[in-house]
């Protein structure tokens, strides 16, 4: 299968590999992320098209190497408990990977279950793969998956059509995704650094559809499409297309007597060949205040170019 045909995603330090583009067979895409964990020591992100589940990742910590080769037979007697009939065979896989494949009698389709041991980052990664004898595709989300550091140091995260790369830990201050709010064409993950500062990068998809006439700028048409926000974007002086906000942030009043209270600081900017509207939005102490500046923020794409929350 061609990079250009693939979309990727980054998440806790794993890097993904999924069909992007349909093709004859429904096996060869669009897989879309349906559903998604934030958990650093054991979570999973499952890939789906418009017909069932076709991919599922799972991580693990694990502090000592698991025998991987039990695991698998573990799975093995565990499925031929539910279907006597049910089929496998030793996969040939990447270096690394060990797998096996099902043969249902019941429903006749190939599952593959693999799993591999990082001992840099001392997880067990696992994979359920439905794309039936495409090759093609085994190869490229198998060959595809790198793990690419641990979990709780990972900096980027490809997702939903957002592209995020967060600052680099200092002083103690490491940013952790949190959580995230993901509706259709509209996507915002959400961040802390354990200090009291928050940020959130959210991207609203089909940006041509509610902008408005043309001519207006991106600050009126967000007070339009959401004027009971408390933070009113105002236009930039530089670029229509272009946002900034600052506000204080509500709360008791004796906090500010305090200088407990909080302030925010946002910006927003609509991406004409994406046809999306991004924004990045920090709230912070205002004794201590953060810095948007060392965040890069953009579209996610393709290869050769990202639901619930579990």
């Amino acid at each position: 299968m061609h990079a250009s045909h693939l979309n990727v995603i980054e998440w806790l330090g794993l890097e993904i590999k999924v069909p992007g583009q349909r093709g004859p067979d429904s096996a060869q895409g669009p897989w879309e992320l349906v559903r998604h964990g934030v958990s650093l020591r054991k979570g999973s992100l499952v890939f789906a098209d418009r017909r069932r589940q076709r991919l599922q990742v799972i991580w693990t910590a694990c502090s000592q190497r698991p025998d991987v080769g039990q695991l698998l037979k573990d799975h093995r007697t565990r499925q031929l408990e539910q279907d006597a009939d049910a089929r496998f065979t030793a996969a040939t896989l990447p270096a690394g990977w060990r797998g096996l494949r099902r043969q249902g009698a019941a429903d006749g389709r190939g599952l593959l279950r693999a799993a591999r041991y990082d001992n840099a980052t001392r997880r067990l990664v696992e994979v359920v793969l439905d794309a039936g004898d495409d090759d093609a595709v085994v190869d490229a989300v198998i060959g595809g998956l790198r793990v690419t550091g641990p979990a709780d140091t990972a900096r980027r995260v490809r997702a939903f059509g957002l592209d995020v790369t967060r600052p680099a830990d200092d002083a103690g201050t490491r940013w952790t995704l949190r959580s995230t709010r993901v509706l259709p064409a509209d996507a915002a993950l959400h961040f802390d650094d354990g200090q009291g500062r928050e940020v959130t990068v959210r991207r609203r998809a089909m940006a041509g559809d509610w902008l408005g006439c043309k001519g207006q700028t991106l600050a009126a048409a967000l007070r339009a499409y959401d004027p009971k926000a408390r933070r009113a974007f105002a236009a930039s002086a530089e670029q229509p297309h272009e946002a900034e906000a600052t506000w204080n942030v509500p709360g008791p009043r004796f906090w500010r007597l305090l200088g407990r209270h909080r302030v925010g600081r946002g910006r927003a900017w609509h991406d004409a060949a994406d046809d999306a509207v991004y924004e990045l939005v920090g709230t912070w102490p205002a004794r201590s205040p953060g810095d948007l500046s060392p965040w890069a923020v953009g579209p996610g794409g393709r290869a050769g170019g990202g639901a619930d929350h579990d």
